[in-house]
C-alpha cells in the first residue's frame, strides 16, 4: 500500500548503461538511467526525524522514506526452499507465447524443448530458496503495482496473504526467474560496479522519485534479496531500513559507512533467530539495487534460436544452477575466456573485473546463498570454458554431492544443457563453446554426466561415455549434428532436426547399448495454461513501464521470440487461451508438475544437497546418477530460510 513519500533532497550524476550483450537472441538490451557518480553521496540532505521503527539511533535523520509499513506490507511466512512450480503459464507471462509454445491450442501450450529445459533449471533452482521474488513482489504489493486482493480473495494488505495460495506462490516464483533476463541483469551489473556510498545515493534519489528496488547483498560466499525502504543518518553512518524475507514480523538494518565504503548487515542485532553473524562487504560488487520498473515484460528470451542471426556471431548465456537448499553452499563456476580464469564462488565481487568488456555477471540468489551465476557474453569473445563449482558451507553436511545442470543458449545454434554431479571444488564435467558456436561437453571422472540438447521442436537427451565426450554442431540446414564419443575414441552419430511431422514436440532418449546407439522417441503432452495468471502478470508490467523513472524499453522494439526453428513471430501478444494453471502450488511440498530430467526420469529438484536446514526437510530428493520418479517436491517448507 502506497504510503506519503518522506523529505529527500539528492543531487546525482547520470550513468548510462546498454547492454553489451543484450538478450539471448542477439536483440539489443534495454537502456536505462543509473543514478550515482563519485560526488552522489555528498549531495545526499538528511533532515528530520524518521519515523518510529525505521532507524536504530533515536537522534538519526530521515534520508528516504517510501512509506512501507512492515507490519502490513510484510508477507507474514518466512522465505522457503523447495522444487518450483513455474509452469507455461509464467513463461509466456514472461517471454510471449510465440516465443515458448511450439504448438498452442485451446487453453494449452506446449513448449518448446529448449523452453522446457530453461524451465527445469530454473525451478531446481529454486531449491535454495525464494528470496529475490519475495522482496520483489512485496515491494510491487506495496506501490499498487501488483493488488493484493487479485491474489487472494478478501485480503487488504500482504500481510494476510497466505503462502498456501496457489497465485501467490505463483506470483514469488515468476519474480524470482526473472533476476535471470538480461533486461534486469544488465542494469543491475551496473549498478553493483558502484561504491557503497553510490549504491545508496541511487537508492535515496529512486525512494524519493516514489521507486521501488530490491537491494542485493554479497559477502563471505553468500547473496541475499531483500526489500529496502528507507534511509537514515546518523554518525556518519547510513542505515537503510529493509524487509529480510528470511525474517517477517521485523525491520532490518544494513549500516553504510560512506567514508570506508564499508557496510554491515548483522541480522541477529535485531532478529534472535538469526544465525550470530554479521554480514560485511567493502567496496564495489557487493550490493546492488534493481528496480521494479526494470522487471516490465515482456523479455527477450535466452534460449530463442534466432534464424535470422548467424550461427557464432551473437552473444551467448552461460547459466549454471544447482539444487542447493538454503544455507548448504554456494554454485557458482570456474570461466575460462581468452586463456583467464575466473572462479565465481572464490570472488564473488570481481568476477565480472575480469571477463571481457560487455559481459555480464549475475549471481542467482536464494535464501542467503547463491544457487548459480549466469554470465552473458558478448558477440565476439572467441571460445568460453565452463565447469561448475560447489563450495559447501561448514555446517553442511560433507561429502555427499550435488546435480549441477551448465547450459549454453546462443543466436542460431540449439540449447545444450549438461547435468551430473558435482563435489566440493570441483565437478564431473566441462563445457566449451568456441566462437562457431560449436558445443563440446567432457566428462570428468566415472558420475553419470546427461546432455540434452534442445533444437526447435526437437530434443534429445545422451548419457556421456565415462571418460568420453559429446560434440554439438549447426548445419546449414538448421541440424543439429551430435557426435558421441567414447573413452576408446569410438564415435556415434546423430542428426537431431529442428521441426517434426504435424509440429508435434518430440523428445528423443539416446543411449549406446552393445555397441549401438539405440534411440527412443516420445511426443510431449501440452500443458494447461492459467489465463488469468498472465494476464495479472501482463497489467503488472503494463504499471512498471508507465511508471516513470528509468524504465527498460528494451522490449519496445526487440522481437522477443522469433521463429525457434518453427516457431512463431513476436513474442508480444497474451491471449494464453483459457484453462487452469497444472503447476499446482509447490509452496508447502506439494506436487510439482514440471518438465523431466535430460536422463528420461523426472527430475524433482535434483542432488540430495547437503541436508535439511532450519527443520526442513532436504530439497534434493535424488542422488546424482539417479531420478526420483517424478511427482512430489520433497524440498516441503523451509520454515525460516538461511541468513
Amino acid at each position: 500500500m502506497r504510503k506519503a513519500v518522506g523529505l529527500v533532497v539528492c543531487a546525482a550524476v547520470v550513468v548510462a548503461w546498454a547492454s553489451g550483450c543484450g538478450g539471448g537472441n542477439g536483440a539489443e538490451g534495454s537502456s536505462a538511467a543509473v543514478s550515482a557518480g563519485p560526488a552522489a553521496a555528498e549531495a545526499i540532505v538528511c533532515e528530520g526525524v524518521p519515523r518510529a521503527g525505521v532507524a536504530l539511533d533515536p537522534a538519526a535523520k530521515a534520508c528516504a522514506d517510501n512509506g512501507f509499513e512492515p507490519a502490513a506490507d510484510e508477507f507474514n511466512f518466512p522465505n522457503w526452499g523447495g522444487k518450483g512450480s513455474l509452469s507455461a503459464s509464467g513463461m509466456i507471462a514472461m517471454f510471449g507465447p510465440d516465443a515458448v509454445c511450439a504448438q498452442r491450442g485451446e487453453g494449452t501450450c506446449t513448449l518448446f524443448p529448449a523452453a522446457q529445459d530453461w524451465l527445469d533449471q530454473v525451478n531446481e533452482a529454486m531449491a535454495g530458496g525464494r528470496c529475490e521474488g519475495m522482496a520483489v513482489l512485496s515491494a510491487k504489493l506495496e506501490d499498487g503495482g501488483a493488488p493484493v486482493e487479485q491474489l487472494q480473495a478478501g485480503a487488504v494488505a500482504t500481510v494476510e496473504l497466505a503462502q498456501q495460495t496457489e497465485s501467490v506462490v505463483h506470483q514469488i516464483e515468476y519474480w524470482w526467474a526473472t533476476q535471470m533476463v538480461s533486461e534486469v541483469a544488465g542494469p543491475t551489473s551496473q549498478i553493483r560496479a558502484l561504491q557503497p556510498s553510490e549504491v545508496v545515493a541511487t537508492l535515496v534519489q529512486g525512494l524519493a522519485d516514489g521507486k521501488g528496488y530490491t537491494l542485493g547483498m554479497y559477502a563471505q560466499g553468500a547473496g541475499h534479496a531483500v526489500t529496502p525502504f528507507a534511509v537514515s543518518l546518523a554518525n556518519g553512518v547510513y542505515d537503510i531500513a529493509i524487509y529480510d524475507n528470511n525474517y517477517p514480523n521485523s525491520v532490518s538494518h544494513l549500516m553504510v559507512d560512506p567514508v570506508a565504503q564499508t557496510w554491515t548487515y548483522d541480522e541477529a542485532a535485531v532478529n534472535p533467530d538469526a544465525q550470530a553473524a554479521a554480514w560485511t562487504g567493502t567496496g564495489p560488487g557487493t550490493l546492488d539495487l534493481t528496480a521494479m520498473d526494470w522487471r516490465a515484460g515482456p523479455f527477450v528470451a535466452p534460449f530463442v534460436d534466432d534464424a535470422a542471426t548467424s550461427k557464432g556471431q551473437g552473444p551467448r548465456t552461460f547459466l549454471v544452477t544447482a539444487a542447493m537448499p538454503p544455507g548448504a553452499g554456494t554454485v557458482g563456476a570456474r570461466i575460462t575466456i581468452g586463456g583467464s580464469t575466473v572462479d565465481t564462488t572464490a570472488d564473488l565481487s570481481g568476477a565480472a573485473a575480469a571477463l571481457p568488456a560487455g559481459a555480464v555477471v549475475t549471481l542467482v540468489k536464494a535464501a542467503g546463498t547463491v544457487v548459480g551465476v549466469q554470465v552473458l557474453v558478448p558477440a565476439g569473445a572467441g571460445a568460453v570454458s565452463v565447469e561448475p563449482v560447489i563450495q559447501r558451507s561448514p555446517s553442511a553436511a560433507g561429502g555427499r554431492t550435488v546435480v549441477a545442470r551448465v547450459s549454453v543458449d546462443g543466436p542460431g545454434q540449439p540449447r545444450v544443457t549438461i547435468r551430473g554431479a558435482v563435489s566440493q571444488g570441483g565437478g564431473a564435467f566441462s563445457l566449451r563453446s568456441d566462437a562457431k558456436g560449436n558445443v563440446s561437453v567432457a566428462s570428468v571422472g566415472t558420475g553419470k554426466v546427461t546432455v540434452e540438447v534442445s533444437n526447435g521442436r526437437r530434443s534429445v537427451s545422451i548419457p556421456v561415455p565415462d571418460g568420453g565426450q559429446v560434440d554439438v554442431s549447426v548445419d546449414d540446414a538448421g541440424n543439429a549434428n551430435v557426435t558421441i564419443t567414447d573413452e576408446d575414441g569410438e564415435e556415434y552419430e546423430y542428426v537431431l532436426e529442428a521441426d517434426s511431422e504435424d509440429g508435434e514436440v518430440i523428445e528423443v532418449f539416446a543411449d549406446i547399448t552393445d555397441g549401438e546407439l539405440v534411440v527412443d522417441e516420445e511426443v510431449v503432452e501440452p500443458e494447461a495454461v492459467d489465463e488469468a495468471f498472465v494476464r495479472d502478470l501482463e497489467a503488472a508490467a503494463t504499471d512498471d513501464q508507465s511508471s516513470g523513472g528509468d524504465a527498460a524499453d528494451s522490449v519496445d522494439e526487440a522481437d522477443s521470440g522469433g521463429s525457434d526453428a518453427g516457431g512463431g513471430s513476436d513474442s508480444s501478444g497474451s491471449d494464453a487461451g483459457g484453462g487452469s494453471d497444472s503447476s499446482g502450488s509447490d509452496a508447502g511440498g506439494g506436487s510439482d508438475s514440471s518438465g523431466s530430467d535430460a536422463g528420461g526420469g523426472s527430475d524433482s529438484g535434483g542432488s540430495d544437497a547437503g541436508g535439511s536446514d532450519g527443520g526442513g526437510s532436504d530439497s534434493g530428493g535424488s542422488d546424482a546418477g539417479g531420478s526420483d520418479g517424478g511427482g512430489s517436491d520433497s524440498g516441503g517448507s523451509d520454515a525460516g530460510g538461511d541468513g
